[in-house]
């Protein structure tokens, strides 16, 4: 899998701490970055789009400090990442056929006291391949469950 930077060809759409994250998501365009404040905490669920083209769409950390592209984060790069939490459902999930999001250097988890069944779903219950989602890349994020309810962990 090839997680090297990709360099924007659009827009970059700065959400604040208290901004719209999913309207950012809904008006963003293939080519653009969102980016989110460090530390931020970002209350979802949130949805990706499908979308026409194939460039990519980045969400990620505004900070600068990540460690470069394929190196490893740890609970100790939590600092520089904005965290996105869901009381129900999944932190993030993706629409039929969505494709070509790239999410950077994340902090991803369930809010506090909440144990979900998944922290992203890409995909349930498609028939089609057409509709999978796919080209969905999660680069140097944490994701964990809660501190106390811990996670569920799911083999097959």
């Amino acid at each position: 899998m090839d997680t090297s930077e990709v360099a924007p060809t659009g827009r970059t759409i700065a959400v604040p701490a208290d901004g719209d994250l999913q309207a950012a998501l809904d008006d963003a365009r293939p080519g653009d970055v969102i980016q989110l404040e460090p530390r931020a905490t970002y209350r979802g669920p949130f949805r990706l789009p499908r979308r026409a083209g194939n460039q990519w769409i980045v969400l990620s950390t505004a900070a600068k400090d990540l460690p470069h592209p394929g190196r490893h984060v740890d609970p100790s790069h939590a600092s520089l990442m904005p965290k996105l939490v869901a009381s129900s459902g999944s932190v993030f999930s993706a629409d039929r056929g969505a494709h070509h999001y790239r999410l950077v250097g994340l902090e991803i988890a369930p809010a506090d006291d909440v144990s979900l069944k998944a922290l992203v779903e890409l995909g349930s219950d498609e028939t089609s391949l057409n509709d999978l989602p796919h080209h969905i890349v999660i680069d140097r994020c944490y994701l964990h469950g809660d501190r106390k309810r811990g996670s569920r962990r799911v083999s097959r």
